[in-house]
């Protein structure tokens, strides 16, 4: 049995679409246990103005797009003013966030600012971008296992606990593969708009060239070109 047991977990056959369903249940499940937990013994407003406890990562975001729509966009790139920026947002010293992205990315998160509430920010940024990534998901494999398993991925909870920009990159760079084959065109514009975060996209321009995917590597180069210039 113990052999049998070890061939099966090897092989993957143990996985059946029964038991990937009911998994993910329970990881959901858990999760919203864990998330309900943590906001009885720790509520966001527990010492933190504005609540900002939950998600800390999206304070990076909130304060850059607030320092550019005071016209005060080169204040990003210098940690001791963003930091001094943060902290009084916060009113927590322990929050000071570097800004480690392209000026790209401020066009991105420059909406927000638009907004008069953080937690109202959070909402909006973590349903589109989730939305984005759930969408690129459904189109790799268009079956609602699909969503209801991505959902339940440890990454998800990753990216929405810490309130990263995961959902963003996943759904510009898992979309673009996705419609690759079909829509070249809006695959490179996806895939150029992913040079917000370039460190990720290194590998990208030699696999378009490598597989002749011409039309996605022209437009990948033009729209990175376009959101440089736009950013300046």
């Amino acid at each position: 049995k113990a052999r049998l047991f070890w061939e099966s977990a090897i092989a993957g056959t143990w996985l059946t679409e029964h038991r990937a369903v009911r998994l993910t249940a329970f990881a959901l499940l858990g999760l919203a246990l864990g998330l309900a937990i943590a906001f009885v013994f720790y509520p966001p407003d527990d010492g933190y103005e504005g609540g900002v406890r939950f998600g800390l990562d999206f304070i990076l975001s909130w304060s850059t797009a607030s320092l550019a729509a005071d016209g005060r966009a080169a204040d990003v790139y210098n940690f001791n003013t963003l930091g001094s920026f943060q902290e009084g947002f916060t009113d927590y010293p322990g929050v000071r966030l570097p800004f480690a992205y392209p000026p790209t990315y401020l066009l991105v998160v420059y909406p927000l600012s638009l907004l008069t509430s953080y937690w109202i920010g959070f909402g909006a940024w973590f349903s589109s971008t989730g939305g984005g990534y759930l969408w690129a998901l459904w189109r790799a494999w268009p079956n609602w296992r699909t969503l209801w398993i991505g959902a339940a991925s440890p990454v998800t909870f990753i990216v929405l606990i810490n309130g990263q920009n995961g959902f963003l990159i996943a759904a510009l760079m898992g979309g673009s593969l996705v419609l690759l084959p079909s829509r070249p065109m809006l695959a490179g514009v996806l895939m150029g708009a992913a040079t917000i975060k370039p460190h990720l996209g290194i590998l990208i321009p030699f696999a378009f060239m490598a597989g002749r995917q011409w039309t996605a590597f022209i437009w990948a180069a033009a729209t990175a070109l376009g959101l440089a210039l736009a950013s300046a």
